[in-house]
């Protein structure tokens, strides 16, 4: 159906169909003269595809947001993943995550009209970035989420999607996660009553829980009497996993738990943050002690202890929560406590 220039347009579609005639709006003109349009609907018949047109236009949504900044965006975007997380469908760390991004890396986009907003934007603030991979992928993440959200809940005239083509360098698998050597773990020992949460170093060493991990430890998936802790998440095998506690450790787990409201790791009985834990917690003590360390390196620190102990593999892997796929191996996962106990215990 031909309409005027700037009214839409409304095509029948070939074969059979329920809704055949698909109607779309013009946002604009490629360099090339080619359109760029967007599909707003499926009707039956050209009558009702014409309501949805015209509908289409009487909506205000175009007016009334066209001229909103980055930051507004955001700002209604937002709510809407708050309630994922209370919905359980998005964690968390994700909405940390994404305000990090927001608030820390994409300043310089705040007060500038999405509808302005090209891939060179974005991919300027990503290649100034001096941060992990991970942290750029989480700006280019927002970005297109803000886009997409624009363009399908607020009705905005989002040309394109610039976010989704924003380049982002793969870094090589990092090398500088090392094991704490003996004598580093004996100097955390050694210093155990000078340093307030030196435990939580030791106990991420004894237990192989990530940082986020143990963050995570809630008071009632600890058992003190049959010395075990459930806990970890991020892989399918990992999560909920069975820890056994190590006898070095198990004093230090049971003043945690008895001083603490929700969580074993508390700050004014309140769950930290992982930026928490490592601005104000990690990174003072292993500086004060002259070390090296990341976090994640008590998880690696644990894996060779239990490689170097000749430690049961399969109960090795059950611990670090990692997948046991040979169908052989899979017929040793049925381990009691007693035997996670008895091989965690074997290294010192």
């Amino acid at each position: 159906m031909k309409l005027p220039n700037g009214c839409g347009s409304i095509t029948k579609l070939k074969g059979k169909r329920r809704n055949p005639y698909i109607v779309r709006i013009t946002l604009g003109y490629k360099d090339d003269g080619t359109q760029i349009r967007k599909s707003i609907g499926y009707a039956p018949n050209s009558f009702k595809a014409m309501e949805i047109l015209t509908d289409y236009f009487k909506n205000t949504f175009n007016i009334e947001y066209k001229d909103l900044t980055f930051k507004e965006v955001f700002e209604k975007w937002l709510p809407t993943q708050e309630k994922l997380v209370e919905q359980k469908l998005l964690s968390k760390s994700s909405i940390t995550s994404y305000k990090n991004a927001f608030y820390n890396h994409c300043e310089k986009l705040h007060n500038k009209l999405l509808v302005n907003i090209k891939k060179n934007d974005i991919q300027d603030i990503v290649d100034q970035m001096t941060g992990s991979e991970t942290l750029k992928k989480y700006v280019r993440h927002l970005c297109s989420k803000l886009f997409k959200f624009a363009d399908e809940e607020l009705d905005m005239p989002i040309k394109k999607n610039y976010a989704l083509n924003v380049n982002i360098i793969s870094e090589k698998k990092s090398t500088k996660h090392k094991a704490f050597e003996n004598h580093e773990i004996q100097i955390l020992w050694e210093n155990i009553s000078k340093f307030e949460n030196i435990d939580t170093i030791l106990i991420m060493i004894y237990t192989s829980l990530r940082p986020s991990e143990l963050l995570n430890i809630k008071k009632e998936n600890i058992n003190l009497k049959e010395k075990y802790l459930i806990g970890g998440g991020k892989t399918k095998a990992g999560t909920d996993r069975i820890i056994p506690i190590h006898d070095k450790i198990y004093n230090l787990i049971k003043n945690r738990y008895e001083k603490s409201q929700n969580y074993l790791i508390e700050r004014n009985n309140n769950k930290i943050t992982y930026r928490y834990y490592l601005e104000y917690i990690w990174n003072p003590i292993i500086k004060s002690l002259g070390l090296n360390n990341t976090p994640h390196d008590c998880r690696h620190t644990f894996a060779t202890k239990m490689d170097n102990a000749n430690a049961n593999k399969i109960c090795t892997k059950l611990i670090i929560g990692h997948a046991i796929p040979d169908i052989t191996d899979g017929i040793y996962t049925h381990k009691t406590l007693e035997d996670l106990r008895k091989e965690i215990n074997k290294i010192n």
